[in-house]
């Protein structure tokens, strides 16, 4: 990666790369990336370049193997629909809060309906384990660093600010987390323009779709026979 980044152009990374298999991908910040990943878990990427003096701040995960597993594509696609949804909020007025506000909510409601939870706990205990499943703030302004300007909170955002949309699941051994969903991490995170209507995804180039990412997985073991 640091290889390609330095042949593109980009001067240097924008911060250490976090690259996380299996278990491993459920730790926030996990910088180590000297395990070996296995058949079977999937990796977490989170990466950048700096380049003129900007820096960018992306997310993937796919599985190892290029097939997601049935718990895996479930807790990934629930990651994707609310960062979808979340990047369309982005535009002139919006805060980040609100942002997150949502996200927050979408990723419970969606991780419950994947099946991935005993919900006949209590609702305090439901609430402790989904704080260590989704544990940061759905973004942050992008810019000559990649946490920018993170002693400002503008009340709204507005034209030509840059953030960063990143909802995550990450699921440990926490009791309440089915077995089969356990040590599965997701995060999805894209850079995005605050225009004078809307948004524009900078990142939009490098795909999320789960199928595209098979695809270019099946692809790629092809050209190697």
């Amino acid at each position: 990666f640091y290889y390609e980044v330095l042949k593109r152009g980009a001067r240097r990374l924008a911060y250490p790369c976090v690259i996380a298999g299996g278990q491993r991908a459920t730790i926030l910040h996990y910088i180590t990336n000297d395990h070996i990943v296995r058949d079977g878990e999937m990796i977490l990427m989170d990466s950048g370049a700096e380049y003129h003096g900007v820096s960018s701040d992306i997310t993937r995960t796919w599985p190892v193997n290029g097939r997601f597993s049935k718990e895996q594509r479930a807790v990934y696609e629930a990651v994707l629909r609310v960062q979808k949804e979340a990047m369309k909020m982005v535009k002139p007025g919006a805060t980040m809060h609100e942002i997150h506000s949502y996200s927050a909510h979408a990723l419970l409601e969606n991780l419950l309906a994947a099946g991935a939870v005993d919900t006949s706990a209590e609702k305090s205990e439901l609430d402790q384990m989904f704080a260590r499943c989704y544990p940061h703030s759905i973004g942050h302004f992008l810019g000559m660093d990649v946490h920018d300007t993170s002693n400002i909170r503008p009340s709204a955002l507005l034209p030509g600010m840059v953030v960063t949309i990143e909802p995550g699941l990450y699921l440990t051994d926490h009791r309440l987390i089915k077995p089969n969903f356990r040590n599965i991490g997701v995060r999805i995170e894209d850079n995005v323009l605050v225009t004078k209507n809307g948004q524009e995804v900078m990142t939009r180039g490098i795909t999320t779709e789960p199928d595209e990412l098979e695809h270019l997985w099946a692809s790629k073991a092809d050209a190697e026979c």
